[in-house]
């Protein structure tokens, strides 16, 4: 089969989304040698590409495919009648008129769910394309159960057009690093005490207002520094008042993006890492910091408990004092310090991206 991949996630600098996309074309590419890919990606193709398998083929395509407004309803339908494909792999949304065979991979619905942390000239038009999409498509793919039942909820889909495959992991990140690495990478961003980390794009959604809060009323405040690692993205003003007003210059560091291979050393030297998102539909960071051998403290709510299983410890995401009390506890509790540990490395081995392909290869061949 020649199967058409979305590849508009595929970046220099991914997350989220961007993470799913490379690495999922990464492995299917090497597995399967029985089906050609061909990858759309706009303008160069980024170095991530590189290791892509022989079976995958990059489709250039014009700078215009960047907007959504042409890409979707004219630019996608005239590639796909022109150089046609027998399955079209999208990411939310799906061309009109293909006449292909259509997986559709979903992540989240945030802007329904918040739709105040979304811009709203987006909220209609995104809605419907999406409704359209989940209609039109032949499998929908999700990452967890707590995804599939909000489309089945949100756009009345029948079960059996699911399959619910759960996201890999990096296998990079159960690599240990030595004490000077450590040190150099604590002097590179001027963390100079034992720090609670922090990992995800700056938005309301990731609620770091509350953790910001709730690391202001920390008994072990003055001991440890803050670290949130990530690219700001919208509605970061109010972030930067609480850090001012909270008197919290001097111990929270925000160090925007940082390379793959900082943000390893970053996981690996943390006391604790943090997760309190509001909503999430995976949530990698939760399983990078296991397998880095660091104990998480994530939010009770949407998937975090299904990604994070029983190897992190639970908080009400809207709960400052909870948030505190919960970091005070792993901060201070050895016992159970090791026990999220050792079970969290244990159980971020069950995510691969081998298993992530072969299961998505299989509904390739169902269909």
């Amino acid at each position: 089969m020649l199967i058409g991949y979305d590849g508009r996630f595929i970046t220099n600098k991914p997350t989220g989304n961007g993470i799913y996309a490379t690495r999922l074309i990464h492995a299917v590419s090497h597995m399967d040698c029985s089906n050609q890919y061909r990858i759309y990606i706009c303008g160069s193709a980024p170095a991530a590409s590189n290791g892509f398998g022989e079976s995958a083929q990059i489709r250039r395509m014009n700078p215009l495919h960047r907007s959504a407004w042409l890409r979707v309803p004219i630019l996608f339908p005239l590639e796909l009648r022109r150089f046609p494909v027998d399955i079209f792999h999208a990411h939310y949304t799906i061309p009109p008129w293909t006449k292909a065979k259509v997986v559709l991979t979903l992540h989240d619905f945030f802007w329904i769910v918040y739709p105040d942390h979304f811009v709203s000239i987006k909220r209609i038009p995104v809605t419907y394309t999406i409704r359209r999409s989940v209609a039109r498509a032949d499998r929908i793919l999700v990452g967890t159960s707590y995804i599939k039942q909000q489309t089945m909820e949100y756009f009345g889909v029948p079960e059996d057009r699911f399959a619910v495959i759960p996201y890999g992991l990096d296998q990079r990140f159960f690599g240990r690093a030595d004490q000077e690495q450590l040190r150099n990478v604590r002097h590179k961003y001027g963390i100079d005490s034992p720090y609670i980390l922090a990992v995800g794009d700056i938005h309301p959604r990731k609620n770091l207002e509350r953790l910001l809060k709730a690391f202001a009323i920390l008994p072990e405040r003055e001991e440890v520094r803050l670290v949130l690692v990530g690219k700001p993205l919208w509605k970061t003003k109010e972030l930067y008042e609480v850090i001012e007003k909270a008197g919290l210059k001097e111990s929270v560091i925000t160090t925007g993006y940082v390379p793959d291979a900082d943000l390893l050393l970053l996981y690996q030297g943390a006391e604790v890492f943090c997760y309190p998102s509001l909503y999430e539909g995976f949530g990698f960071p939760i399983i990078e910091a296991m397998a880095s051998g660091v104990p998480v403290a994530t939010s009770n709510t949407t998937s975090c408990p299904e990604v994070g299983g029983d190897a992190a410890v639970y908080f009400s995401p809207t709960s400052v004092q909870d948030i505190a009390d919960k970091l005070s506890l792993v901060l201070t509790d050895s016992q159970l310090r090791s026990k999220c540990i050792d079970t969290g490395v244990e159980w971020a081995r069950n995510f691969t991206w081998e298993k992530t392909a072969g299961k998505t290869i299989d509904v390739y061949h169902s269909l």
